[in-house]
């Protein structure tokens, strides 16, 4: 049996989920490394500790050239 080939993917943002997804289509065995707590990179939020309420960080905005993004 062949052994499956190992990634590491640096970085749990969108483009690093994305090519973990197309990887793992192709039979790789994928591990990515984030150094926060959460995967998403900027297009996730963090928390304003003054009114303890979430804050949306980075674009929102996703354009129809964004093929591999919306692959994923």
């Amino acid at each position: 049996m062949k052994e499956k080939k190992k990634v590491i993917i640096i970085g749990g943002g969108l483009a690093g989920m994305s090519l973990a997804t197309e990887l793992l289509d192709e039979n790789f065995d994928v591990l990515i490394l984030e150094k926060q707590t959460c995967l998403g990179g900027r297009a996730s939020n963090t928390i304003d500790r003054k009114m303890n309420m979430p804050v949306p960080i980075g674009p929102h905005i996703f354009l129809a050239a964004y093929d591999n993004f919306f692959r994923f």
